[in-house]
């Protein structure tokens, strides 16, 4: 262990990232999306009026497709046809002259053998001839009169007597020569090899006429063009095979000879072939979609919704692929796509909402040069593919069923699928002994078990392309996100990414306004496409105004955004110019969500620090009063379909010849791509360490180091790389021994995997990174061979979870170059070790539980106490009604922003004329009982509102109280135990003196403890632990008080006294009352509107009869009923014929004062008005909203016959 010194004590991975590490426990993708509709559930229960759709909409920069015109790919296909017809017959002409030459070379050697013996036989033979021509030539004379009768008698019995047999014989020889020119590319040899030809010709003749003018064997038969027979072949007629090789008449590319000339016959005659293709020729679809690189775990995550949502994925169309070679199309951009074009392209994408129409099917291509029945040529269509995904499938099979990972019927039992309560990493690990394939089987089958268990069809993916000019476009992604937000979020300050090509600063307005147009574009679409109950999955960097652009548009649309990418620290954040547009632009999201907990750490601090918003440890209210929830979910990769392609044909063959090119070196493996942060430069640094430090690795190790071109280039970071692989081979390598091999390439996808299977130890060295699929990749590859070991860096986003790689700082050369020596000795069992455990955090949270958990958190966040209300504007018409035909009204009114807009002075919060008049007016109706509840002491509210004599008040949260028609307060606080509030103040006063710039305000009733001016998040830490302290004190010793976490503040106070108090007591004491106006516009407002939702109907099970009539066991927990009460009964009864509100009594001011009964009440629901001061997607219990304090006035005025100003 002690080579692990400096990377992480035992090798294992720290809690440097800030994570909270890996988990030893996970759901089941069965369970997740049981979990999934058990909250949707629960949503529609709670909003009958507005159900969730069962719909997710995605919204991301790009579609997952390349658009490519149909008519470029059949000329395509063709070319590749005729490359592939070319190579094919070459190939067989080499080898046709190999073995000619072969033949030609034995029959040399055999003549040069025969003729020593020629010599001597002459001499024997020429004393024989003389004797034997005589015998000889009468036999002859004999017979030729017998050989000619038979065979005139032949010829006649089969019909050929009187035919010129040489013209038969070369009409038979040419039928031959044609059929082989038009079958030579397919499977039948061009060169019949078993012929000798004409070995007694002349020499020189056939030299000339077989070898051609440079001695090379001519190939005969050789097509000028692909000659594959057409997928649709009706009638005989195969000129419809080519698009664009079609000849004059019938003759095409594909058939180089002409038709046979038909014999004339009375017989049947076939159907008219050019009628019966028009019958059956299919639609016109003129573009192709082809999977677009990247994205593959999104892909994958998005394939698996199809199992239970329906889904619109909506995105830029990004470059396109017009008919360059087919018809000279030199259009590169989607904003030069014709309106008619535009249209065939968004009718194609629609269509795949229906899952029938993911398959292959064939098409005319249109404007190709048509064959001899006018029609144009008949293409494949193949089948839409996202990459890193399986195309949709109404009766897809799982990989893992229909493989031998299937483990019998033990393998799918509860022991091996974590599917009650999951599976821990203990609980898997093999016995000792066992083979470790049984880990696979055992995992995978659950994946299988899984799948099959669902039998539903899938659903389609409906995808909707948003059309973007160039400068748009190309201004949004190759400027503002590439140049500015990209190397923000990945630590690069400016000057790190000013490179040779001409960026943009990150002060360029051009590009801002770019990225401003592209994002209203995208949410103009969203809210085109929106339904409501949808619910909106926002992905990336790019899209970061989104969320907000689009709640303005759709004020309660249910809004996620997830990023892929990280998120840096609020001191890097606060770098960008634009930070407050962005973090408001993201914070109009109902759930941002991250790849690690450290970002989402990152992201809550810079909304305190930057931005000053109230934040909690898991959300953040922004200044309308939205909530956001705030939570990370690690992105995975589809597990089974890496494992698949992993073990695909392809794959075995290139293991071996790496293999076999590297025996006896350990193999080093590396695969970034080649931009600043994928960390390139320090792992050949660490490895040139490794080389000089730990000399006996030279000549025994090799690194190959596959570097995928980036998105911009950049020729300083490539010549870099470049200078130090050539620096490291020349110290360190040798003529028969290089060290470093490096690909600046893309590799095919059998190479790639073969490279991580035999992989003795894969390199991660990333400075900064979202998601690496490659660590998740090479864990996959693995399990099939070696186990080996992985070197991960701490800073890619997969750390956090993946704590048995070895982790490093690559930034530390000397600590990376220790950890591969570390890491190339470890011990047989410590790499089964670490492999188990990572194998486990890779194909138990994949792509498919990704997605499925990002749905599960949003749809938690729509049904939790955070969960924006989207309320109504209040309905005057609704409220005049009510009004009118009630007989006693209560008025219920908070003063600061409800009354009387919010000012920097309270003092400067006067009451209006308008307010004044209508508060006069309507209190000097004997109908009308109206209280101001305010927190402002008893002088304010007397001196401005006091000559209001038929208005009642509620001072200081509802410690103080005046009726109506009477001068005298009553201090509620007097009936109260304050004794607690000394322990308290001494408690606050010791965090104030352990938080620089917290303060104490006390009241009569409350004390507040407050820390807006301290550090936010030191003050925010210190809050957390002082409320943990004042709750264990509260419990402790029963004390009748209630802490209220505000806004940068903690309050303490009784619990019989506050807004939501006096409202009940109002209630109480005019139960007969039949309509109630309450409005209010902050928190402590909240508790007035509580008391309102709390008045429950005779009829529900949680109504206040109940409370009335069960009792609950403190030590059991069990519900038992109480003795029976006729006045309870009774008043249950009525509530439940006449559907009437019942309320619970206030709480006693002093505990020795029992507690009341229910009463029943003369108010009905609809003539409730809770009405907040706010935005509709404020937090809220109310049921209605007004914008400002002006329309509560004037809702007032309108009440008591005023006109409004």
């Amino acid at each position: 262990m002690g080579f692990a010194d400096g990377i992480g004590g035992a090798g294992l991975g720290t809690a440097a990232t800030g994570d909270l590490g890996e988990r030893h426990q996970f759901e089941t993708l069965l369970q997740i999306r049981a979990q999934v509709r058990e909250l949707e559930a629960a949503y529609d229960a709670r909003h009958p009026d507005k159900p969730l759709s069962g719909r997710l909409i995605h919204v991301s920069h790009y579609i997952p497709f390349v658009i490519r015109a149909l008519a470029e790919v059949d000329y395509e296909q063709k070319q590749q046809e005729r490359a592939l017809a070319t190579d094919s017959v070459a190939a067989m002409a080499a080898a046709a002259r190999k073995k000619r030459a072969a033949r030609e070379a034995e029959k040399a050697r055999e003549e040069m053998l025969a003729s020593g013996e020629l010599h001597a036989q002459q001499l024997a033979s020429d004393a024989q001839r003389f004797k034997r021509s005589t015998s000889m030539a009468a036999a002859a004379a004999a017979g030729a009169s017998g050989a000619a009768a038979n065979l005139r008698l032949s010829m006649a019995l089969n019909g050929l007597e009187g035919q010129d047999m040489e013209a038969r014989l070369a009409e038979n020889q040419a039928r031959s020569q044609m059929r082989a020119g038009r079958r030579a590319w397919m499977m039948t040899p061009v060169i019949d090899d078993d012929d000798d030809g004409d070995e007694d010709g002349d020499e020189d003749g056939d030299v000339d006429a077989e070898y051609g003018a440079e001695g090379n064997l001519k190939d005969r038969f050789t097509p000028v063009s692909s000659r594959r027979p057409s997928h649709v072949s009706l009638g005989g007629n195969s000129s419809r095979a080519s698009s664009f090789g079609a000849g004059p008449s019938g003759l095409s590319a594909g058939n180089i000879f002409p038709p046979a000339q038909e014999p004339e016959s009375n017989s049947w005659t076939p159907p008219d072939a050019t009628s019966l293709l028009a019958a059956q020729r299919p639609d016109p679809v003129q573009w192709v979609l082809t999977p677009r690189r990247g994205h593959t775990a999104l892909n994958s995550g998005v394939r698996s919704l199809c199992k239970t949502h329906h889904q619109t994925f909506i995105g830029w169309p990004g470059d396109m692929v017009y008919p360059a070679q087919a018809r000279s199309d030199n259009r590169t951009d989607p904003s030069q796509a014709t309106d008619g074009e535009r249209s065939e392209i968004e009718k194609l994408l629609a269509d795949l909402d229906d899952p029938t129409n993911w398959a292959a099917h064939t098409a005319p291509v249109v404007g190709a040069p048509k064959d001899g029945s006018g029609h144009e040529p008949i293409s494949r269509v193949p089948t839409p593919l996202m990459n890193g995904a399986e195309p949709l499938s109404a009766n897809r099979k799982s990989f893992a069923s229909s493989t031998n990972f299937s483990g019998g019927a033990a393998a799918k039992s509860n022991a091996s699928i974590p599917g009650a309560g999951g599976a821990s990493a203990s609980q898997r690990a093999p016995a000792k002994g066992k083979k470790s394939v049984d880990h696979t089987i055992d995992c995978a089958d659950a994946v299988a078990g899984e799948a099959s268990s669902d039998d539903g069809q899938d659903k389609g993916i409906k995808y909707v392309p948003v059309w973007l000019d160039y400068d748009t476009a190309h201004g949004h992604y190759e400027g503002y996100c590439k140049t500015v937000l990209w190397p923000l979020l990945h630590y690069l300050v400016w000057q790190d990414v000013q490179t040779e090509r001409n960026a943009s600063t990150w002060d360029d307005t051009n590009t801002w306004a770019a990225y401003v147009r592209a994002n209203e574009a995208f949410a103009k679409r969203i809210a085109d496409e929106y339904k409501p109950g949808d619910m909106v999955i926002v992905h990336d960097y790019h899209l970061l105004l989104v969320p907000k652009m689009l709640r303005q548009l759709v004020p309660d649309a249910h809004i996620a955004l997830f990023m892929h990418a990280p998120f840096p620290s609020s001191e890097v954040f606060r770098c960008l110019p634009k930070r407050r547009e962005v973090i408001e632009g993201m914070l109009g999201a109902d759930l941002a969500c991250f790849q690690a907990f450290s970002y989402s750490r990152h992201f809550l601090s810079s909304c305190i620090r930057v931005c000053g918003f109230d934040a909690s440890y898991n959300s953040v209210e922004s200044y309308n009063g939205h909530i956001t929830s705030i939570s990370y979910n690690p992105i995975g990769i589809d597990a089974e379909k890496i494992a698949k392609d992993s073990m695909a044909p392809g794959v075995k063959p290139k293991i071996e010849v790496i293999k076999k090119m590297y025996e006896g070196k350990k193999i080093i493996v590396g695969r970034d791509k080649l931009d600043i942060v994928r960390g390139v430069l320090q792992k050949l640094q660490a490895f040139q360490k490794l080389l000089e430090e730990f000399p006996e690795w030279r000549g025994k190790v090799v690194l190959i180091q596959v570097t995928a071109p980036a998105i911009h280039d950049s020729p300083q970071l490539e010549r870099k790389v470049s200078e130090l692989v050539s620096h490291i081979n020349s110290e360190f390598g040798s003529l028969s021994f290089t060290p470093v091999h490096h690909y600046h390439q893309i590799i095919e996808r059998d190479e790639y995997f073969a490279l991580l299977c035999v992989a003795d130890l894969a390199l991660i060295t990333s400075v900064r990174d979202g998601m690496n699929t490659t660590s998740m990749e090479f864990i996959i590859c693995q399990e099939q061979l070696k186990k080996s070991p992985l070197i991960l860096s701490e800073f890619t986003g997969t750390a956090g979870r993946m704590r048995s790689a070895i982790q490093v700082n690559p930034w530390n050369v000397w600590g990376v170059a220790k950890a591969i020596d570390y890491g190339l000795r470890l011990s047989q069992d410590e790499r089964l070790c670490r492999h188990r455990q990572l194998y486990d955090q890779v194909t138990l949270h994949t792509s498919q539980t990704w997605a499925a958990t990002l749905v599960k958190q949003l749809a938690y966040r729509l049904i939790s106490a955070e969960a924006a209300h989207f309320t109504p504007p209040l309905d005057g018409n609704s409220v005049q009604q009510q009004f009118k035909t009630a007989g006693k009204r209560l008025f219920l009114l908070d003063y600061d922003g409800t009354l009387t807009p919010i000012v920097k002075r309270p003092e400067d919060a006067l009451p209006s004329k308008d307010l004044l008049d209508a508060l006069e007016k309507l209190s000097n109706d004997p109908k009308n009982i109206i209280y101001i509840i305010s927190g402002r002491d008893q002088s304010f509210l007397s001196k401005h509102l006091g000559h209001l004599r038929n208005i009642g008040f509620s001072a200081e949260h509802g410690c103080f109280v005046k009726e109506p028609g009477t001068d005298e307060w009553q201090n509620l606080t007097l009936e109260l135990d304050m004794s607690w509030m000394q322990d308290i103040r001494s408690m606050f006063e010791y965090y104030t003196e352990r938080t620089s710039g917290s303060t104490i305000e006390q009241k009569k009733s409350s004390i507040t403890w407050h820390y807006r001016n301290s550090d936010p998040d030191y003050g925010s830490f210190q809050a957390k632990e002082c409320q943990a302290h004042l709750e264990n004190l509260t419990a402790t010793n029963n004390l009748a008080i209630e802490v209220l976490v505000g806004k940068k503040n903690l309050e303490v106070r009784p619990l019989a006294v506050n807004k939501g108090e006096i409202v009940k007591r109002i209630l109480w004491d005019n139960t007969d009352g039949e309509f109630v106006l309450c409005a209010g516009d902050d928190k402590t407002d909240e508790d007035m509107f509580r008391a309102l939702v709390n008045l429950g109907k005779g009829s529900n099970g949680d109504s206040p009869l109940l409370s009335a009539t069960m009792t609950t066991s403190s030590s059991s927990g069990t519900i038992t009923a109480k003795p029976s009460n006729p006045a309870v009964d009774q008043l249950k009864k009525k509530s439940q014929e006449e559907s009437l509100l019942v309320m619970s009594p206030p709480t006693p001011l002093n505990s020795a004062t029992p507690m009341g009964s229910p009463r029943i009440m003369k108010l009905r629901p609809e003539a409730i008005f809770a009405t907040t001061v706010g935005p509709s997607s404020k937090k809220t219990l109310a049921h209605w909203h007004v914008d400002s304090p002006h329309r509560v006035i004037g809702t007032l005025q309108g009440l008591a016959g005023l006109s409004c100003s």
